[in-house]
């Protein structure tokens, strides 16, 4: 008898397992027929930030994190997006960056010049003004793609600056004497090894790397210089001011003398000497027009346009369909062998002073 009574809720257990894995097959279904009907074209979704008037916009495109190949695709996308809207009346581009690589701060520079001037591959119309709103960084070339902004706003706390160029060559040749392994190189052309971590760099094989640091830094100046006219070449690379601050340890302590007063050391600043300025400083000095909020460079967006009734939008990647509809995410790992390779890849830098190998450690996208 208590079989007879069980049987029912065994059918009713398999009628619900057979409805619930039906309604996963039907929604992964829809999840691909979606997917096949989203245009390919419509790169970002556009989201309301205020305003209304779908005929006149005014877009923020963001610049966030490492400016380094593979880390700029949605950059990229952002820019395009705006360049084929018509309605699009003027640009505020809000960098959180400590700068990157020389070429792709410089491909980044090149893209966001065409956009202001209208000459982008995807332009569909004349100039559009831009604006400048520096977030928390705007350093090195997170400055540098910020120069050919019409007006430049910094947040209270923001670090911009850094007008300078390094080159990073791994070394692990001290490391493979100690522990007794050791590569052997084999060439044509005496400088070919230039950079090879697996011995030091001899003046001729350093050289080369100098000349192009050298030439990379010219051309920062060159840049500086176009974008602050009043920031000419002199003022870029003379002394702006000299202090004596006390010497320290290597633990930060203060070093004394034998009669126990600290020791003082002179050092010296100047615009383009690599370090970063506070936005106090930065104002000060002429590195931007005014400290001020996002809202603030979006109504100085407005003013150079000369529109009053306008909406604002920022750009979303498209999430996935199973995201949008299941609610399915995968989590990336914050660092992948590809961004692990790069650490150990000789290449000049336009970054702020330590912050390319976190930068990196710390995944470098958006």
């Amino acid at each position: 008898m208590a079989e007879k009574n069980q049987r029912p809720l065994q059918w009713i257990r398999i009628l619900l397992f057979i409805l619930v894995m039906g309604s996963f097959a039907a929604n992964l279904v829809l999840c691909v027929a979606l997917n096949l009907l989203v245009p390919k074209d419509e790169l970002l979704v556009e989201y309301p930030y205020k305003g209304q008037n779908e005929k006149t916009k005014i877009a923020i495109v963001k610049i966030d994190g490492l400016l380094m190949e593979g880390f700029l695709d949605f950059a990229h996308e952002q820019i395009e997006q705006v360049c084929s809207d018509p309605h699009v009346k003027a640009v505020v581009l809000r960098i959180n960056s400590p700068g990157g690589t020389i070429s792709a701060s410089e491909v980044l520079h090149r893209e966001i010049t065409a956009m202001a001037k209208g000459t982008h591959r995807f332009s569909v119309k004349d100039p559009r003004p831009l604006v400048i709103s520096m977030g928390a960084l705007a350093a090195s070339g997170g400055y540098y793609v910020a120069m050919p902004g019409e007006y430049i706003f910094a947040e209270n706390y923001c670090l911009t600056g850094s007008i300078g160029v390094y080159a990073s060559l791994p070394n692990i040749a001290e490391f493979g004497k100690k522990y007794g392994l050791k590569m052997e190189l084999i060439k044509a052309g005496d400088i070919k090894a230039s950079g090879s971590p697996f011995h030091e760099m001899t003046p001729s094989e350093r050289a080369p790397w100098q000349e192009m640091v050298d030439n990379a830094y010219d051309q920062f100046l060159e840049v500086v210089q176009n974008g602050r006219p009043k920031l000419t070449k002199a003022k870029l690379t003379d002394v702006l001011f000299q202090k004596e601050v006390p010497e320290r340890n290597d633990k930060g302590e203060a070093i004394k003398d034998a009669q126990g007063k600290p020791q003082f050391v002179r050092v010296q600043r100047k615009l383009a000497d690599g370090g970063t300025y506070t936005a106090k400083q930065a104002l000060e000095y002429g590195l931007i027009d005014e400290i001020g909020t996002l809202d603030q460079a979006i109504e100085k967006a407005a003013t150079l346009a000369n529109i009053s009734n306008y909406k604002v939008i920022v750009y979303q990647k498209h999430l996935p369909i199973w995201e949008q509809y299941l609610g399915l995410k995968v989590k990336q790992p914050s660092l992948n062998p590809a961004q692990l390779a790069n650490l150990f890849v000789p290449r000049g830098w336009m970054i702020m002073p330590g912050a390319d190998l976190s930068a990196i450690l710390s995944g470098g996208s958006n």
